[in-house]
């Protein structure tokens, strides 16, 4: 039997799509596998950092050619893209976890009695969740602008 690899932005891709499928059972079932996908991402990013930068160091060397200088830019072009994919989820994300946040209405003042526990919980949790997203949209953010100075390189 013949096997067809999936591409890489297909893959993100499908993984966003899980990744939203699985935030929907809640707390306790999202939360346990967002630490695994906020794992995979930062792998993810780790690779595309290190993609970039060979291929700009490639390009800074200053010995490509025509139908490399394609292959590189094609490479970009496909990072660009899987970033962009990953970028765009992450804010649908950072906006959901915003509006749950939101809904639940300022916390407290000092002087006020008390939230329940179980709000101060989910409160602290969207607020990590928010604040891990947007952290999620820079870092893709960065990556590329950093894939599109390289590609600005290619003659």
């Amino acid at each position: 039997m013949k096997s067809f690899p999936i591409p890489r932005p297909v893959r993100v891709l499908l993984a966003c799509a899980l990744w939203s499928a699985l935030s929907a059972f809640g707390p306790s079932g999202g939360a346990a596998w967002a630490s695994g996908a906020l794992a995979d991402f930062d792998k993810q990013l780790r690779a595309w950092d290190r993609d970039v930068g060979d291929i700009d160091r490639r390009i800074e060397s200053g010995r490509t050619g025509s139908l490399e200088e394609r292959d590189l830019r094609q490479r970009l072009k496909a990072i660009v893209d899987a970033a962009a994919l990953e970028r765009d989820e992450a804010q649908k994300q950072a906006k959901q976890s915003k509006g749950l946040l939101d809904s639940l209405g300022p916390p407290p003042a000092e002087d006020a009695p008390a939230e329940a526990d179980a709000v101060k919980k989910r409160r602290l949790d969207l607020a990590k969740d928010l604040a891990d997203f947007e952290g999620r949209v820079k870092q893709a953010g960065l990556i590329i602008a950093k894939a599109d100075q390289a590609t600005a390189k290619i003659s």
